[in-house]
C-alpha cells in the first residue's frame, strides 16, 4: 500500500511514540526526482491539545536552525487535514540500542574505536547544538535531554545522526513537570530538578558509552521499581570503572568517559568540544580507529546478513512505490496511462484501485498501516447503500446519407459519403467518451480506512485520480468504534468523477 499524504507518499510504519507517529515516506517529483524523508505526524489524540502542538512545532523551529553533520535534518514543517506533521531527514540504519542488542546477543563486543567514535560525532552534535545561533543571532543553548540509544543512528555507509529534538528546551527555560528524560540515562540534577546545563546531556551520553564498554544496563531506578520510573528521592549510585566489568577496555578511554558520568557536575568535561577532545585525544594515543569504517565493520562482523536484507528492501521499497503505466492493449484500444505528467503520485493511488479492481494484488503489500485489517465480508449482490450502478451507455452512430445531386448522377458517391460521415461520427462519439475518472473518499469521521477486498487503499480524506474508466469498485470503509460501510462505486462514462462522502454510524 502507498497511501499519499500530500506530496508524500507513506510506504512503512517506523515507530509509535507517546506523542507523535513516524512512517517512512517518499517524495517524488517531475525530471526523475525522488527523495526519501521521514515523517513525523502528530498522534491524532493530540490535535487540538495546545501542550502537544506547542512541543511537536518547538521540535520544529529547533530542526530548522540545526545543520550539523551528525543531527539528523529537518526539510518541511505542514499542517494537512489538522494534522502537524515534520518530514525529516531519513538515515538508512540502525539505531544504536538495535545494534548493542544484536552485538550482546552474538557475543560480539565493541570496539574500543567505535565506543569512542561515537562518543565524538554525539558530543561534537551537542556541543553544536549548545552554541548554535538562533535567528536573532543569539546562541541556542540547546539541551537535549533524550540522549539515549533509540535517539543515535549508525547508516549502513557509517554516519552518526543524534534523532528527536522532540522534548529539547533551552538552557534557562523552565520544564513542564520539572525533567524530561529516562531515568536511566538522566543526570543526578536532572533528577533532582536542579537547573541544567550542557554537562547533564554529557552525563546521558556518557551513560550510553558505559553500557557499549560493558555491555551492561545501567541502573534504571531502585531495586524493585518498574523501568523508567523513579521517585524524586532517587538518586543513582556511581557508575563502575568498565574495566571491573570488562578489563580488556583500554584505560586511557576510560578515564575520559568516566569524567562524563560523575555526579559531580564540576568534574564532568565543561562542554561537548572537551568532551569530544578528551575522547579523540585516548583514542589517538591507543590508535584506534574511529572513523565510520569501523562503524561498518563492526556492524558487518555480526550482523551482515541483515544489513544485506535491510538494503535489499529499501530497494523493493524503490521499486513498489514508482507509479505504473497500464500495460497495452492486445486489441488496439488507447489504454489510459497511470503516470501523470505532473510527477505527482495521485497515480499510485489509482494503480492500488485498478488492481483491487482487476482482482489482483499490484504487487504492493499493506506497509504503514496495522496488519491487523478485518477480514473481507463476503460481497453482498447489492447492498442497500451501495450507489447506483450504471453501465456505460453509447448511442449508436446515426446513419447517414448524402442528398442525390440534382444533375442527376447515379453511381456510388452518396454511398461513399455517407459511409465516411458515418463512420466519422461513430469516430467522434467513441474517442469524446472520457477513458480515465477519479474517486474523492472524505468520512465522518475522519482517518477511516478504505479497503477494496482484503486490500487496503488508503485512509480518508484522499482522492484517487486517471482510474480506468470503464471500473467497478467493491468496497469496504472501516473506522474505529463505528460501523463498517459497504458498497460499490462505478465510474462509466456519463460518470466518471465521482465523491464518496460517508456519514459512518458510531457502534453501541
Amino acid at each position: 500500500m502507498k497511501a499519499k499524504f500530500g506530496r508524500y507518499v507513506f510506504l512503512k510504519k517506523l515507530a509509535v511514540g507517546g506523542m507523535a507517529e513516524v512512517f517512512l515516506a517518499r517524495r517524488a517529483s517531475f525530471g526523475g526526482f525522488s527523495k526519501f524523508v521521514v515523517i513525523k505526524r502528530l498522534l491524532p489524540q493530540h490535535k487540538g491539545r495546545a501542550a502537544y502542538e506547542q512541543l511537536f512545532l518547538t521540535e520544529a523551529r529547533t530542526g530548522a536552525i540545526l545543520h550539523h553533520p551528525h543531527i539528523a535534518g529537518l526539510y518541511d514543517l505542514g499542517k494537512l487535514d489538522d494534522h502537524y506533521f515534520m518530514a525529516m531527514e531519513f538515515v538508512h540504519g540502525l539505531t544504536l540500542s538495535d545494534l548493542h542488542a544484536a552485538s550482546a546477543e552474538k557475543s560480539v563486543p565493541v570496539p574500543p574505536g567505535v565506543v569512542a567514535g561515537l562518543g565524538i560525532a554525539i558530543a561534537e552534535a551537542l556541543h553544536y547544538a549548545h552554541e548554535a545561533l538562533d535567528e536573532a543571532g543569539e546562541p541556542m543553548r540547546v539541551l537535549h535531554h533524550d540522549i539515549t540509544p533509540q535517539n543515535i543512528q549508525i547508516s549502513f555507509d557509517g554516519d552518526v545522526k543524534l534523532l528527536d529534538f522532540g522534548v529539547a528546551t533551552r538552557v534557562g527555560q523552565p520544564v513542564s513537570g520539572g525533567r524530561r528524560g529516562k531515568p536511566g540515562y538522566m543526570s543526578p540534577e536532572a533528577l533532582r530538578r536542579d537547573a541544567l546545563d550542557a554537562r547533564s546531556d554529557l552525563y546521558s551520553l556518557g551513560v550510553v558509552l558505559w553500557e557499549l564498554a560493558t555491555g551492561k544496563k545501567a541502573p534504571r531506578g531502585p531495586e524493585g521499581s518498574p523501568e523508567g520510573t523513579v521517585d524524586d528521592a532517587w538518586q543513582p549510585e556511581p557508575l563502575v570503572a568498565p574495566t571491573s566489568i570488562a578489563p580488556s577496555f583500554p584505560k586511557a578511554l576510560e578515564m575520559a568517559l568516566m569524567a562524563a558520568v560523575s555526579n559531580d557536575v564540576s568534574a564532568r568535561p565543561i562542554d561537548g568540544r572537551a568532551f569530544a577532545r578528551a575522547l579523540r585525544a585516548a583514542a589517538r594515543s591507543l590508535e584506534l580507529d574511529t572513523g565510520a569504517e569501523a562503524f561498518v565493520a563492526w556492524m558487518r562482523a555480526f550482523m551482515a546478513e541483515r544489513v544485506d536484507a535491510e538494503r535489499a528492501a529499501l530497494v523493493e521499497l524503490v521499486q513498489r512505490s514508482e507509479p505504473k503505466a497500464a500495460a497495452p492493449s492486445m486489441t488496439g484500444a488507447p489504454q489510459p496511462m497511470l503516470m501523470s505528467m505532473s510527477g505527482e503520485f495521485d497515480a499510485l493511488v489509482a494503480a492500488d484501485l485498478l488492481a483491487a479492481s482487476q482482482g489482483t494484488s499490484g504487487g504492493h503489500d499493506a506497509l504503514g498501516l496495522p496488519d491487523d485489517a478485518p477480514p473481507a465480508p463476503p460481497a453482498p449482490s447489492q447492498p442497500a447503500s451501495a450507489p447506483e450502478q450504471v453501465a456505460p451507455a453509447l448511442e449508436p452512430a446515426p446513419h447517414v446519407t448524402a442528398p442525390p445531386s440534382r444533375g442527376g448522377f447515379r453511381g456510388p458517391l452518396p454511398l461513399i459519403l455517407g459511409a465516411l460521415v458515418g463512420a466519422a461520427a461513430a469516430w467522434f462519439i467513441a474517442t469524446s467518451a472520457p477513458t480515465v475518472g477519479s474517486v474523492e473518499f472524505t468520512t465522518t469521521p475522519p482517518e477511516a480506512r478504505v479497503y477494496s477486498g482484503v486490500k487496503l487503499l488508503g485512509m480518508t480524506p484522499f482522492t484517487a485520480s486517471n482510474l480506468p474508466v470503464p471500473t467497478t469498485l467493491n468496497l469496504r470503509v472501516v473506522a474505529a468504534g463505528h460501523a463498517e460501510w459497504n458498497g460499490t462505486l462505478t465510474l462509466d462514462a456519463q460518470r466518471p468523477n465521482r465523491g464518496v462522502e460517508l456519514q459512518l454510524k458510531p457502534t453501541p
